[in-house]
This record gives structure tokens, sequence and C-alpha cells, in this order.
């Protein structure tokens, strides 16, 4: 439900169906007005009967009010769109409910983490978005295209095609090389020029000088960017993190936040962090928190902390 308010460019929205959730319309509006500036395109979000932050709109970042007339345009159009996205797992006959009606946009070129602790559905949530499951019910639009109902054959393809997986614990063959690990991908798509897109891959992160390396040769860190190299190998439009320094000290997870960091900023790829690591998500612009398979918190990241590789040693 969207409503209009006097603001130019504001736009206040339920992911509930009725005004009751909050304590009060006119608190609901006074928050927004204390936020509405300079015709800003700001967006007020209530979930359950919890008031979220007031935030820009998928942080657009643009001051004018004519950029602001963009949201639905094409150049706009989110990326991802969760539409009120349930998911329930039968054990035996009990129902398990582990998604609850989810509301979710990211746009393309967003650098974001999805929060929250164990059993609260980030993983039930990262297949999903990553199409390696579907929805018992609502809708998932990717990239302008309903992919809700869509067969497993045809999810293959949109997953192979627009998106890389990068794990916690790198799930890579054992007894293969880094650049047969990275061209794996390639092989499945039917690509040309392979090896070539593979090595480029793993130079682009970092380890040109261990092409011919095992993964029991490499350390933990220099696992999780083989995986990287493998999940960019394809060219994909979103990168999805699932816990991807959770096996990693210190050092080495900075090097990997700082890598990602790089991509988003230098290739404008769609970087998604899945993590119970809040320590992790301040390095994303946007942190979604989950509970309970709700979406519970939007927490805009005013200022993220930027990691290079070079400080990341």
């Amino acid at each position: 439900m969207v409503c209009a308010t006097k603001w130019p460019g504001l736009r206040i929205e339920l992911l509930a169906p009725a005004w009751n959730l909050v304590s009060s319309q006119a608190a609901l509006r006074s928050c927004a007005s204390s936020h509405a500036a300079c015709g800003r395109l700001s967006h007020v979000i209530c979930a359950g009967d919890h008031l979220l932050k007031v935030r820009e709109l998928m942080s657009l970042r643009s001051s004018s009010v004519g950029d602001a007339r963009l949201e639905d345009s094409p150049q706009r159009r989110p990326l991802i769109e969760l539409a009120d996205l349930t998911k329930t797992f039968f054990m035996g006959e009990v129902q398990v409910h582990a998604l609850r009606g989810v509301f979710l946009r990211i746009h393309k070129g967003e650098l974001i983490s999805i929060m929250g602790p164990s059993g609260s559905g980030k993983s039930t949530l990262m297949n999903i978005i990553g199409c390696l499951d579907q929805p018992t019910s609502g809708r998932y639009i990717l990239d302008g295209q309903d992919i809700s109902r869509l067969k497993d054959d045809a999810l293959a393809e949109i997953r192979n095609r627009k998106i890389g997986f990068v794990f916690q614990n790198y799930n890579l063959l054992a007894r293969t090389s880094a650049l047969d690990n990275v061209e794996l991908p390639l092989v499945y798509a039917g690509v040309r020029n392979r090896r070539r897109k593979a090595r480029a891959a793993l130079e682009e992160v970092g380890l040109a000088d261990r092409l011919d390396h095992r993964p029991s040769e490499l350390s933990g860190g220099q696992q999780q960017r083989v995986a990287i190299a493998r999940a960019l190998v394809n060219d994909p439009d979103i990168i999805l993190a699932d816990e991807p320094t959770g096996n990693l000290d210190s050092k080495s997870g900075r090097e990997i936040v700082a890598i990602m960091q790089q991509l988003n900023r230098e290739k404008g790829l769609t970087v998604v962090f899945v993590t119970h690591d809040r320590s992790i998500a301040l390095h994303t612009e946007r942190i979604i928190h989950l509970i309970d398979g709700q979406i519970t918190d939007e927490e805009l990241v005013a200022e993220p902390i930027g990691v290079t590789i070079e400080t990341a040693v």
C-alpha cells in the first residue's frame, strides 16, 4: 500500500495492508515530514507493528526533484523486487514458515547486507534470490521478469547468466586447480575462450601466481578469492555472498570485503552479503534486518566502512 503525502517526491509505503499497524497516521506523517527536505525522494516503511526508519529510496543520491521521477522508469526499475514472498517447508505434518511476507527492492549497483540470527530465514531468502529455490507464494521480479514460477531448467539458465555465488565453505573441487575451478561455470555455459576468461578472473582477485594450485595448497583467504573469481567469470549482474568471511581470520576477512567493495565500486556489480555479523554489514550501504522470516528493520548506513586491498593487509 502506497500513500501520497503533501511533500514533493515523498511517499509512504506500508508493507502490510492497514494504517493501524502504526500508532497513528499523524505520528507517521510527522516522522516523514522531518526527513522530507529539498524534494528528495524519501520512503517510510512499516512492517508489522514496527515503524522503520525514513530513508532515501534505494540509495537515490540525486537531490533534484527531476531525478526523483526516475523511480518507476526503466533507469530506476529495481533489479530485484520481492512482493509478499513466503516460503513454507513441510517436515512430516509440521509446517515451517521460513519466510513470512517479505517485501524487498534492490537496485542495480547497490551494496547491501541481509542480516539476522541463525534460523531467521537468511539462507532461504538467499536461495530464492539466487534462483536456487522457488517461493511458496508471492512474486519475485528479476530484471523486469517474473521468475516466481519458472521451471528448474529456466531458473538454472538465469542463475548461470545473471548470478554469481560466494559461500562460506568455498565449495571448490578439491583435486582441481584454481584455474579449472574458475573455468567450470564457463564449461556449463558453453562459452568459448574459457581458459583466457578464467585466467583474467583470477588475476582480478590477485591470484595470477596461484593458477595451478589446488585448494589444499591455498590459504582460506586464497580459496575464497578463487570462489570470488568463479562467481565473476560469467560476468553476472549480481553477487550473492553467504557468510563469505565466516571461516576466515580477520585479516583475510577484510581482504574479501575489500574485493567485494571494489567490484561494486569499479564494475557496478550488485552485491548482497548474507551475514549475522554486524561488523561486516557496516561495510555495506543498506542493512536489511530479518527475524523469524520477516523484515523487521531496514537501516541506511550513512558512512559504510571502506576497505582497500592495501589497507586490509
